[in-house]
């Protein structure tokens, strides 16, 4: 270590390192629930899989997993906490990815503008569906008093429509 790095440690409080250590704690329970091949792709040092790998080994009895969590956060010391956290949410929510359009949100919003047109038309690409359902669900939405009530009815129009999947 450089001196800076030790000026700056020394200058950090207990109470500063101890919130930064349960932080990095936390983050290590985080890494436990995932997949192998989700670890494997966060190119993490072999120590700390190993560390993950005798968590899930390890009986729940005695406070053996959650030593085994302190040890992990202690192997996390020598982690980029933060580049870390930000590859877990880009797992978890994987934004890169363009999301495909929902047919049953593409379909519900077509059958709201057009009406019976936009039924016939998804009946020609989905036979399985019934006639008389989709016309009573955009029937009963037209009919609506109030916003509670077309929120409701878009939303059963929405849920039939999901079972096209």
């Amino acid at each position: 270590m450089s001196e800076q790095e030790l000026d700056e440690e020394q200058l950090a409080s207990k109470s500063q390192r101890k919130r930064e250590a349960h932080l990095q704690q936390a983050l290590g329970e985080q890494l436990t629930q995932l997949k192998p091949a989700q670890l494997e792709s966060l190119e993490l040092p072999e120590t700390l899989l190993q560390g993950i790998a005798e968590y899930h080994r390890l009986p729940n009895s005695h406070g053996a997993r959650r030593r085994q969590l302190q040890y992990i956060g202690k192997l996390m010391r020598h982690i980029d906490s933060e580049a870390l956290a930000a590859k877990l949410s880009n797992l978890e929510s994987p934004q890169a990815e363009p999301q495909q359009p929902d047919l049953a949100a593409m379909w519900s919003k077509k059958i709201q503008a057009e009406g019976n047109a936009a039924i016939q038309s998804l009946l020609e690409t989905q036979p399985q569906l019934d006639r008389q359902k989709l016309r009573q669900l955009h029937r009963n939405l037209l009919k609506a008093a109030d916003q509670k009530d077309r929120e409701k009815h878009r939303k059963r129009l929405l849920d039939y429509l999901s079972e096209l999947h």
